[in-house]
């Protein structure tokens, strides 16, 4: 697997964003946009899981595999910009506490 590299922006990123934006970002401009992975139920159900398996808070650990479906570059008077797009083919979702409850039951027969 990656090395799993902190997406958070910086301050001075998150300021220099602000000075060319009439509108804030609505998740306080801590990660970029797009970053957000939003499950419906469908998706959910495919994972084996409910939405009452996650805590607002938590953080969970995602495996998966994506294509990529554009690479793009432009350049302009304002600068150089690169993005890429990648489609989720298949995707799993495992919270540390699942993690957890798995490697107690592997060593004691059962669950805390």
């Amino acid at each position: 697997m990656s090395k799993l590299v902190s997406m958070a922006r910086t301050a001075a990123e998150r300021k220099t964003e602000r000075k060319g934006q009439a509108v804030a970002s609505r998740d306080g401009e801590k990660f970029p946009w797009g970053l957000g992975l939003s499950l419906d139920g469908g998706s959910l159900r495919k994972l084996g899981r409910s939405v009452g398996d996650f805590v607002v808070g938590e953080t969970v650990e995602l495996a998966c595999r994506a294509r990529v479906t554009r690479v793009n570059s432009t350049a302009d008077q304002t600068g150089d910009e690169s993005s890429v797009v990648l489609q989720i083919e298949a995707l799993g979702v495992e919270s540390p506490e699942s993690k957890r409850a798995e490697a107690i039951r592997k060593v004691y027969g059962r669950s805390q």
